[in-house]
């Protein structure tokens, strides 16, 4: 069986919420990190293609209706374009439903990649005070002088 990205990330993350808030292993906090950025730029991949498909179902249910409209106003010469519409609403149900579920999972998608940057946010922060700190230790300016 294949790990998804979406798993990846949820290992990463998962790891990242069950170290002890004082780690200090930068070498393994910056592996974590590089390999949390690209996981979600595989990710941010997938959502494009989400993306992509829910504009396409959109595209297809706007193309049908505009279309079925057109037809009925062919068969009543143009006199009862409320009837067409309502004609053209019931037979795009379908595509309708298939629409409005391709864009909840993009969306979900979406909120899913943005809190998994908010994460790596964190974690670079974490990286970026574990710096400082150092840095601090090594001028002699540090917690541990005396």
């Amino acid at each position: 069986m294949q790990v998804t990205v979406i798993e990846r990330i949820c290992a990463a993350v998962s790891w990242y919420a069950t170290i002890d808030r004082d780690y200090a292993d930068i070498t393994t906090l910056m592996e974590a990190r590089r390999r949390l950025a690209c996981h979600i730029f595989a990710f941010a991949m997938e959502v494009g293609e989400l993306n992509r498909e829910k504009s396409r179902k959109e595209h297809l249910r706007k193309s049908k209706y505009a279309r079925t409209v057109s037809e009925q106003l062919e068969k009543t010469e143009g006199k009862n374009v409320a009837a067409a519409k309502e004609h053209a609403d019931f037979k795009t149900m379908f595509e309708r439903g298939e629409e409005t579920a391709s864009e909840a999972e993009y969306y979900a998608a979406r909120v899913v990649y943005e809190a998994a940057n908010n994460v790596l946010d964190t974690l670079a922060q974490h990286i970026s005070n574990l710096k400082s700190e150092r840095r601090l230790e090594y001028t002699g300016q540090g917690s541990q002088q005396m």
